[in-house]
């Protein structure tokens, strides 16, 4: 799970994400490049990285490390994620009003598009090499031998099995490198930038070929959601309104592969965490921050209004006058904690929409899959999660760090939007 032109990695799953920035007419940019060659990670194993951005801060605050996971489908092969670009802003614009009516452009308190928000994409994809190349280094170069590039504190992946494995372990890895075998699992196949593949010898070109996953015929979105409820996912079941992030997406890809093979130990067991307060405030906290100085994820957003003004016309009609980035911060923060993605209230009964504060204080509790819970990173320091090995566990936890490099062949040319 994962998120930047800076990093936030959706990872729970943010996720870790690569957000790229969202012009006026919140068009996306297309990031293009050719990897110095394709990476060392076997077929069905998962990446992990941590990288800086509001979701770490999240993952940091409960004691987490890792920020995004992504499975690879072999060495100069494709990579399969769960992730959402930079989220547009709000196109219901009418500054030169607010804060003068109760009939303005819901910009003011919806800063960032609810309908994006409640369904973010791409969502679980598969790219090229080239594509999680540029996702992972926005361009820069990464250290051959270590895997770690600009951006990254940190790479490594896992095995899913010992060196010397059983036949049917050795069964097993082919059939996770394989297509999700779930019922009402499809490819949904879009090009990223162009209509048409066009000459893809060098990365001046802006478009490549994204495979996405569906479900019953509907693509399987990114669900910031997913933090705070991983719903049915463990068991093979997209969250029916909160999608996929980063690691629930790889404990999925477990159940739907392995479930019906001999010796199967179970799905992963999901982590309650009990105490949202520190993981709430992280993420409020840094949603404000990178609008404010319009730099990192949320840059987009702070640029665009802040550009034009549009914060101190809002003052007034926005959450207690804090202005366009405070209620950015709170709408995201909804967004996590309760499913609130956007409020559609005037904004004179519109008030203090803090529900997350309330959700907070309520004691309630979260229950989520992490990157460190697939790769069994400090168990149980924070809450009964899944077990390295046995009944509960992720596949991969048993193993420890190891490293990625790009060593294994030519350059691959890839994008990512």
């Amino acid at each position: 799970m994962r998120i930047t032109t800076s990093r936030w990695a959706t990872g729970f799953g943010v996720t870790a994400l690569l957000l790229l920035a969202a012009s006026q007419a919140n068009a996306q940019q297309v990031l293009c490049t050719t990897t110095p060659a394709g990476w060392n990670v076997p077929a069905g194993d998962p990446v992990f990285v941590s990288g800086p951005g509001p979701i770490y801060s999240v993952l940091s605050s409960v004691g987490e490390y890792r920020s995004h996971s992504m499975l690879s489908r072999g060495p100069d092969g494709w990579v399969t994620h769960a992730t959402s670009i930079t989220p547009p802003t709000n196109g219901d614009m009418s500054p030169y009003l607010t804060p003068f009516c109760s009939s303005c452009g819901s910009e003011c308190w919806n800063p960032i598009q609810p309908s994006f928000l409640y369904n973010s994409m791409p969502g679980l994809a598969t790219i090229s090499q080239g594509a999680a190349y540029a996702f992972l280094y926005n361009g820069g170069s990464a250290n051959l031998s270590t895997g770690v590039g600009p951006g990254e504190n940190f790479i490594a992946y896992q095995r899913a099995y010992s060196a010397t494995p059983t036949a049917q372990q050795s069964a097993n890895q082919a059939t996770l490198a394989n297509n999700m075998l779930g019922p009402g699992m499809a490819w949904a196949g879009w090009w990223s930038g162009s209509s048409s593949v066009g000459n893809q010898s060098n990365w001046s070109t802006d478009y490549t070929y994204i495979w996405g996953t569906s479900y019953n015929g509907s693509q399987i979105h990114y669900g910031w959601y997913q933090y705070m409820n991983v719903q049915s996912v463990p068991q093979g079941v997209p969250g029916v309104d909160t999608g996929v992030v980063c690691s629930s997406s790889l404990a999925m890809w477990q159940h739907d592969s392995l479930s019906s093979q001999p010796g199967y130990t179970g799905d992963v067991l999901p982590r309650t965490y009990n105490n949202l307060s520190g993981a709430a405030n992280a993420l409020w906290n840094g949603v404000q921050s990178e609008c404010s100085s319009t730099t990192g994820w949320f840059a987009s957003v702070g640029s665009f209004f802040l550009n034009l003004a549009w914060s101190a016309l809002c003052v007034g009609s926005s959450e207690d006058g804090e202005g366009v980035c405070s209620s950015a911060a709170d709408q995201m923060a909804n967004c996590f904690t309760a499913n609130q993605c956007g409020n559609t209230s005037s904004p004179g009964s519109y008030g203090n929409n803090k529900n997350w504060q309330s959700v907070v204080s309520s004691g309630a509790s979260a229950v989520g899959i992490s990157p460190d819970d697939i790769g069994c990173w400090d168990n149980p320091a924070n809450g009964t999660g899944a077990p390295c090995s046995g009944t509960g566990s992720s596949i991969w936890g048993w193993d420890v760090n190891q490293t990625v490099q790009w060593n294994s062949g030519g350059n691959q040319y890839g994008c990512w939007n």
